[in-house]
């Protein structure tokens, strides 16, 4: 440590004994080394920090919510699968406290929901079940804990971007098609989530092509309401990356879709197209950094486990 950073050993032996101190590190056993005294082993200790990351989804017309228990590792501990009926802010304040109930020390809770999310407000939701819900304040009288809301085509986007090292400085377009729900997409220009006013930039359902018109029936038919989005988005936005994400349908069936969009053909902007065929680890992954970011070395961390892993 004091190699790579400069500073003297003393000193990093003092800011050493006060993480032992904060628990950050743990103390391990004595190490002999070839030359001079043994020297004390440390360990990074994973388990000071455990998230609650919950995860609002669709099943067959109906919602339910994946809750997950993960340590500063990324190790899930705790996972389980919640139908979400009644749909009701109760409901949804009982799912989360059977996550706090368990036996973790819980920092901070990430939350993903289908609809858009305006500071404490969701302004547009799956079928306008949850406008208008206020979810931090509500959560505020079940525990303390910090609480980190965003919407899921966005989480899911940042994911995949992660897991894949798409670097999120770039110009990216997210897409994510559910079978039975209009599209929610996620704009990052120039390394910045564009959420707009009220935070609906990119809400989907809202677009012309789609305003008025019923759910797709068919795969081949979201594939091409889906190549249509892109085409749009292509010109509006002109991103490196689109990163497309849908249950209903192949990726093979979008990619021939796009193949034979005449638009896209004729557009001067080449993006790489990705397809995300995990959705639930994206949005794990993408969880994981909604409920980090503000914590540098868990920043850090986060992507030194990627690459060990």
């Amino acid at each position: 440590m004091a190699e790579k950073t400069g500073i003297s050993v003393v000193t990093i032996n003092h800011l050493v004994k006060g993480l032992v101190e904060e628990n950050h590190l743990i103390e391990g056993e004595l190490v002999q080394q070839k030359l001079g005294r043994p020297a004390i082993e440390y360990h990074f200790n994973y388990g000071k920090h455990y998230y609650l990351l919950v995860s609002i989804q669709e099943e067959n017309h109906c919602l339910g919510v994946m809750s997950k228990i993960v340590d500063l590792r990324g190790r899930e501990v705790y996972a389980t699968w919640h139908d979400f009926d009644p749909i009701t802010l109760e409901t949804f304040k009982e799912i989360v406290s059977v996550g706090l109930r368990q036996d973790y020390p819980i920092s901070k809770i990430g939350i993903s929901i289908p609809g858009k999310v305006n500071g404490d407000t969701i302004t547009s939701s799956w079928y306008d079940k949850f406008d208008d819900w206020h979810i931090k304040a509500e959560l505020a009288q079940v525990s303390d804990i910090p609480v980190l809301i965003q919407n899921d085509a966005h989480v899911m986007t940042i994911g995949y971007c992660i897991n894949h090292n798409i670097a999120l400085e770039e110009n990216i377009v997210g897409i994510y098609y559910p079978a039975n729900s209009m599209p929610g997409i996620t704009i990052f220009s120039n390394g910045q989530l564009v959420e707009g006013n009220f935070s609906l930039a990119g809400e989907a359902k809202y677009l012309p092509m789609l305003i008025d018109s019923p759910e797709p029936q068919t795969g081949q038919e979201l594939a091409e309401k889906l190549s249509d989005i892109a085409a749009l988005y292509n010109v509006i936005i002109a991103p490196n990356h689109f990163i497309l994400s849908s249950d209903k349908v192949q990726q093979s069936v979008i990619e021939q879709q796009l193949k034979q969009n005449t638009y896209l053909e004729r557009h001067p902007n080449k993006p790489s197209i990705h397809f995300d065929d995990n959705f639930q680890q994206s949005v794990t992954s993408g969880l994981r950094w909604l409920v980090s970011q503000q914590s540098m070395y868990e920043h850090i961390l986060f992507n030194e486990e990627r690459s060990y892993d």
